[in-house]
């Protein structure tokens, strides 16, 4: 018997009805997480898949008191609220799995019974394993490289000594309570917790290898080879580490103001600043809170409404067997599909320019956007050298798009090159590919919003995201030959970490074949 707790009955309907059709479980429904808890109490159930913003006890609230209890039935988190620290505290509160209502309603409640098939199995996976714990204790202190073994939340379960003496901690500060995530550097967190997420759902689709800054306890950086997997059966990975700061050459090297420029940045008042003044932007800071929360709390409820239509269109189509009233079913779908991208493009809008901008590794976000189109022909190469560019956190946004419009719009494109070359007063960014190109009429409308055959979002985006830190964006290429985009960062908006020279290295470059 599956668990099923939100306070929307006719989302609880919808989903007993998708689930119950499929055939594996029957449905429990609770309307709220006081209810979920009496229904825990009185009987055993096989999985637990509750809403996230419920009146009273919240999903998260819920998950704490059944894990407080001792209960260890898997538990899902489905909610519209798409926002990363929602999944991080889910995860972090020991649930197994987070999935965002949205979408296709037949998808979405395929992909949650996939998610509950696969916490179900490892579930009863964990509770029959036994590990021959000498043997395999005796292989991980041994092993050579500083080695730690990761629940699902990020805790540290288990480390051998060669990571006490990289971190600077002694095991029993270390196990149990700190989250490894606490050592990597601020830069790099939020790729390697996508890593860690990812690994969980489709370790296919992570690398096994990569580098990243790491923190020890004295504050010192060191660069990291890391390899990481999952531990068969469990929710746990083995990552180990090997410090190769000697070879990057970057042990001591410290740019004057990096550790400055790194730090998160808060807004004080200048001495002498005027009392009023101050007041007004504290009032006009928190009417901006107030505005971010009401679209938040808009955007979840009509995300609620979308899925109900949606799922309800599912059904109609299945029942329907007049062609007239097939179209119009189609009609109504195409519209609540394009009220569903608009609600998105909401979201994206709203966090540009809300946290402070941060220094990215041009190269690294090329490589990672490479990722994002894997099983497409396109080539990614990049050529920039250390590259480093002081934009918001949505840039890697920017790249992705760029990727993107190649993949959707180049046609004939088998590959995109990013380049960088200096200018009179500041530094330009390539992005140039060999598709059809761009039209001339269309070189300026393409940035405007709705503008294209997908969403119309992504270069207006990427626009008004590179534009709070004083950067610009343009179209330059020649029509039937490619594409090319030209990003201008100012003065004092890009740096080289390692070798100062702004020019880009030779031709050739690095290259990624995301064949």
């Amino acid at each position: 018997m599956l668990l099923l707790v939100d306070d929307e009955p006719a989302l609880l309907d919808l989903g007993r009805r998708f689930i119950e059709r499929d055939g594996r479980y029957e449905v429990e429904v609770a309307l709220s997480g006081e209810e979920a808890l009496s229904l825990l109490d009185a009987g055993r159930f096989i999985a637990i898949v509750s809403d996230y913003e419920m009146p009273g006890l919240t999903g998260i609230d819920l998950l704490k008191r059944v894990r407080t209890a001792g209960n260890a039935t898997p538990f899902i988190i489905f909610t519209g609220r798409g926002r990363e620290e929602v999944a991080m505290e889910a995860l972090n509160s020991g649930a197994s799995y987070y999935l965002q209502k949205g979408g296709d309603a037949r998808a979405q409640f395929g992909e949650l019974l996939h998610l509950v098939d696969q916490a179900v199995r490892t579930a009863d996976a964990e509770r029959v394993a036994r590990v021959s714990t000498g043997a395999y204790r005796t292989i991980f202190e041994y092993s050579g490289a500083a080695s730690i073994i990761l629940e699902h939340d990020t805790r540290i379960a288990l480390v051998n000594s060669a990571f006490e003496r990289l971190s600077g901690y002694r095991r029993d500060e270390l196990v149990g309570s700190t989250r490894f995530f606490d050592f990597v550097a601020e830069e790099d967190r939020e790729r390697l917790l996508g890593y860690h997420h990812s690994r969980r759902i489709n370790p296919g689709q992570v690398p096994v290898q990569y580098e990243f800054r790491f923190r020890d306890r004295e504050g010192t950086e060191h660069l990291v080879a890391a390899t990481a997997g999952m531990i068969p059966g469990t929710h746990r990975s083995v990552v180990s580490f090997i410090d190769v700061t000697a070879r990057s050459g970057d042990g001591e090297q410290t740019e004057p103001g990096d550790e400055e420029d790194r730090r998160p940045r808060e807004s004080f008042p200048a001495p002498g600043m005027d009392p009023d003044r101050r007041q007004s932007e504290m009032a006009l800071l928190r009417a901006n809170e107030k505005l971010n929360l009401l679209s938040s709390i808009t955007r979840h409820d009509i995300q609620n409404q979308l899925t109900l239509l949606a799922g309800y269109l599912d059904l109609a189509q299945e029942d329907c067997h007049e062609p007239v009233v097939k179209s119009y079913i189609g009609g109504i779908r195409q519209a609540s599909t394009a009220i569903a991208r608009q609600i998105a493009f909401t979201k994206i809008y709203q966090d540009i320019g809300v946290r402070s901008a941060r220094w990215h590794r041009v190269s690294d976000v090329v490589q990672r956007a490479a990722e994002c189109v894997a099983a497409t022909e396109l080539r990614v190469e990049v050529a920039v050298g250390d590259l480093e560019v002081h934009a918001d956190p949505l840039f890697e946004r920017v790249i992705e798009n760029l990727v993107d419009n190649t993949v959707r719009h180049g046609q004939i494109a088998t590959r995109i090159r990013f380049t960088c070359a200096p200018l009179e007063a500041g530094l330009v960014i390539l992005a140039e590919d060999n598709g059809v190109g761009v039209q001339e009429e269309e070189k300026e409308w393409i940035f405007e919003r709705g503008f294209g055959r997908n969403t119309g979002f992504g270069l207006f985006l990427a626009r008004e995201i590179i534009g709070i830190t004083g950067m610009t964006i343009q179209e330059t290429g020649t029509p039937e030959t490619g594409a090319r985009f030209e990003i201008v960062v100012p003065e004092g908006r890009y740096r080289f970490p390692v070798d100062e020279d702004p020019d880009p290295p030779a031709e050739g470059g690095t290259g990624t074949d995301a064949s």
